[in-house]
Formats: C-alpha cells, sequence, structure tokens
C-alpha cells in the first residue's frame, strides 16, 4: 500500500518542480525584455541629450553674434556721440569768433554824424542814412568789393557777378543828395570811372534798411564819358 502511494507522489512532485523551473524562465525573458527596453530608452535620452547639447551650442553661437553686434553699434554710437560733441564745441569756437569779429567792427565803425559834422557837410548829408550811402561807396572806391557787398540788401546777385561790376574802379564818389519819395530813400549822382571808362555820371535812386544795410532802387547812366587810352 506504501508503495503505490510512493509512486503517486513521484509523478506529482515531477509535475510541481517542472511548474517551478517554467515560471523561473518566464522571470528571466521578462527581465531581459526591460533590460532591452531600458537600453533602447537610454540610446533615445542619449540623442535627445545630444540634440540638446546641439541646440544650446547654436543658441550660444547666436548669442555671441549679437553681443558681438551689440557691441559694433555701442562703438559706433560711442563715436557718432564724440562727433557731434566735437561738431558743437567747433561751433561754439565759431560763433564766439564771430562775436568777436561783430564787436571789434562796432568799436572800429566811426560815428558818421561826428565825421559829417568835422568835414562841413550840408545838412543832408550830416545824416546817418547818408552817411551809411557815402560809407558803401568808399569801400568800392578802395577795394573792399566784398564788405560793400554785405552791406547790400540780400538779392538774387551773387558775389562774383558784384565784383565783376565793380572790381577794377578807380574812382566812384556819390554828391549832389536829395531825398526820395519813401523814407531814408535818396536820390544822388555818381562820378564813376574804372579801368575803361573816365568821368562817367550816374543817377542812383538808394534806400537805407535797418541802419546797417543799402538798397539801390534804381541806376541810370546820365553820361557815357571817355574812353581810357592806354
Amino acid at each position: 500500500m506504501r508503495w503505490r502511494w510512493f509512486l503517486l507522489l513521484v509523478p506529482l512532485a515531477f509535475f510541481v518542480s517542472c511548474g517551478e523551473e517554467d515560471k523561473d524562465a518566464v522571470s528571466i525573458e521578462q527581465i531581459q525584455e526591460k533590460l532591452v527596453s531600458l537600453e533602447q530608452r537610454n540610446r533615445e535620452l542619449q540623442r535627445e541629450l545630444a540634440r540638446q547639447k546641439e541646440g544650446i551650442a547654436s543658441k550660444d553661437e547666436t548669442l555671441k553674434k549679437v553681443l558681438v553686434e551689440l557691441e559694433t553699434d555701442r562703438k559706433n554710437l560711442k563715436s557718432q556721440l564724440e562727433e557731434v560733441k566735437e561738431q558743437e564745441k567747433q561751433e561754439k569756437v565759431e560763433a564766439k569768433k564771430e562775436e568777436k569779429e561783430v564787436s571789434e567792427k562796432a568799436e572800429e565803425k566811426p560815428n558818421l554824424v561826428e565825421k559829417a559834422e568835422k568835414v562841413g557837410l550840408s545838412e543832408i548829408e550830416k545824416t546817418p542814412q547818408v552817411q551809411l550811402i557815402k560809407a558803401f561807396y568808399e569801400l568800392l572806391e578802395v577795394g573792399e568789393v566784398e564788405k560793400a557787398y554785405n552791406m547790400r540788401v540780400e538779392d538774387d546777385v551773387p558775389l562774383e557777378a558784384f565784383e565783376n561790376w565793380y572790381g577794377s574802379i578807380t574812382e566812384i564818389r556819390p554828391r549832389s543828395f536829395e531825398e526820395g519819395d519813401e523814407e531814408n530813400q535818396y536820390s544822388f549822382l555818381v562820378d564813376y570811372s574804372d579801368g575803361d571808362t573816365l568821368g562817367a555820371l550816374y543817377r542812383v535812386v538808394m534806400k537805407t534798411v535797418e541802419d546797417d544795410k543799402v538798397q539801390v532802387i534804381a541806376s541810370w547812366k546820365i553820361e557815357a564819358g571817355r574812353p581810357v587810352t592806354p
């Protein structure tokens, strides 16, 4: 009887043992599958890390370029600022220079009324307006053409044309002043001679503006004079 039970128990033990071995084999396969999955995931993470590193490197390069551009712009702006400051400095120097010249000219400018009284001129020739007109012609006669040009009220006559008109004057003297139809307007004769003509005579109508400028209203020749003989 005991022998029969032994025969029954041996197959059962063998079956249980085989079941446990199958159970262990399945667990190893699962671990291997997980290991493969982890290795695959690791490779994916490595590739993602490499891409991120490339992106960071690209961003670093872009940032460097931006910083270089900003530094260049900063230097350009600094240079422009220095140029503006230098220009303002020069303008101030020029303004002071012009102010000094104007002040010196004002000090050198003669008292026209006082000068007229000293030479015993007529009442009309003693007026500041007529003295200003005569000062204009005196500048022309002594060759200060540009200074005389600057005494005129601005018009469309360029300095070059004005110099061509009056650059060869040997005599140009206003006289016989008469008051004109308007305030500060005068009519007078002008004796004129230059390198080509002697003793020409003109009638001129001129007015003064703001006590320091003259304006020619009209001018015409009365006597042609005679040509200069070599």
